[in-house]
């Protein structure tokens, strides 16, 4: 498994110490760090999600295509729910968004889906009451998504047959 979130995790480590120094558990700071490692981990989780994409297409024996497939995901990709993660996969057929779903039960997402929706809240409400030892879950749920992702793109022998003919509505 590739190294993930090596951002994140300087932040959430280097915060981490700063409130145990400061003792600063269960207080407003805590919760104002929580929420910038938050805002950190959501843009690195896309990061993640692109890289694993890229992996992907440059796997691909035409580069025109590689050099689309990782356009089109940095367009078409803009939330790191893992709904829309499933949605993005579904784009390279139906067997890859099965997979990567069949590799994940939604209770080891469960911390990962509260951390995106309180990074939501953060920019558009009212901020979050997550805790370091809550986002701790989420950073290991996360982990399994980016490696569920990386597997489900990499599986070719279980693609179910692609019809010959794709037709594009007019």
């Amino acid at each position: 498994m590739r190294s993930t979130f090596v951002r994140t995790k300087a932040v959430f480590e280097d915060c981490v110490t700063h409130i145990k120094e400061q003792n600063l558990s269960g207080t407003p700071i805590e919760s104002y760090l929580v929420e910038h490692i938050l805002i950190v981990f959501c843009a690195e989780v896309q990061n993640e999600i692109y890289k694993s994409i890229e992996q992907y297409a440059f796997t691909l024996a035409d580069k025109k295509l590689e050099y689309f497939v990782k356009a089109a995901c940095q367009k078409l990709f803009r939330s790191p729910k893992k709904s829309e993660i499933s949605g993005l996969l579904g784009m390279f057929g139906e067997f890859t968004q099965k997979k990567f779903n069949s590799l994940i039960d939604d209770s080891q997402v469960t911390y990962y889906s509260v951390a995106v929706s309180a990074r939501h809240d953060i920019a558009h409400k009212n901020g979050s009451k997550m805790t370091i030892s809550d986002f701790m879950k989420a950073l290991e749920s996360a982990d399994i998504i980016i490696h569920a992702v990386d597997v489900a793109l990499q599986d070719r022998e279980n693609m179910e047959i692609i019809p010959e003919e794709i037709h594009f509505d007019q």
